[in-house]
């Protein structure tokens, strides 16, 4: 700390005499200057050089109809950009995002509902007559092993799953699946499922006390 000050009083006085030591001071200030300038400029251009991706701007829940507002554009090293990842807002804006995002996060396009499932998402869906909202249910599965078989838009029925000879209960048909876990890992063995607002209250109930699985039921069952 001393050298520090000892230095800084020797430059403040070589600035404060005219003559020879004054001016190669201020050269040397205007080098030091033009030095840091350069790196700054440098470090600018790299960046303005790397990609801009669509990242979160703010914590975004799952179910989100994502506008402007949760959103930016942000400049990341092309070894750090996903390959889901995308430079386009309007490729996000209005899609529903099915996954917690964020801040500063890429947003991933497999992450997201596609256009026919965000339409029924956001739209109001008529069943006899009657309004039907739609909402997405996260369901923890008895049998995990199923979930590398179910894929996105895939239509199925929740039923309790019993050990027992009973006969498995339907809690909810209909549904389509947004996104599915992974199998063997706890924390992601669950599906992601878009059903009526109704249903998937029964769902959410039948869960506490209850195990629960899915079976298919759309065109990948052979039923349509």
């Amino acid at each position: 700390m001393d050298a520090i000050f000892s230095r800084f009083s020797q430059t403040r006085s070589a600035l404060a005499t005219p003559g020879y030591r004054r001016a190669r001071t201020l050269r040397r200030l205007i080098a030091a200057a033009l030095c840091g300038a350069a790196l700054i400029s440098g470090v600018s251009s790299l960046r303005a050089t790397d990609p801009a991706i669509v990242t979160f701007s703010a914590d975004v829940p799952a179910g989100t109809v994502l506008a402007d507002e949760h959103l930016q554009l942000t400049h990341l090293p092309a070894s750090a950009v996903p390959a889901q990842s995308t430079s386009e807002l309007e490729d996000v804006v209005g899609k529903v995002a099915a996954a917690h995002g964020s801040p500063g996060q890429p947003v991933a396009l497999n992450q997201l509902l596609g256009e026919e499932l965000t339409a029924a998402y956001v739209g109001v869906n008529t069943m006899e007559g009657d309004p039907v909202t739609m909402t997405m249910v996260p369901v923890q599965l008895a049998e995990p092993d199923i979930i590398p078989l179910l894929h996105p838009g895939d239509e199925v029925s929740v039923i309790s799953a019993t050990n027992d000879e009973a006969q498995p209960k339907v809690i909810a048909a209909g549904g389509r699946v947004i996104l599915a876990g992974t199998a063997g890992d706890s924390a992601t063995e669950s599906v992601l499922i878009l059903m009526s607002e109704p249903d998937a209250h029964a769902v959410a109930s039948a869960s506490l006390n209850q195990p629960l699985t899915v079976v298919l039921t759309g065109e990948r069952a052979g039923r349509e």
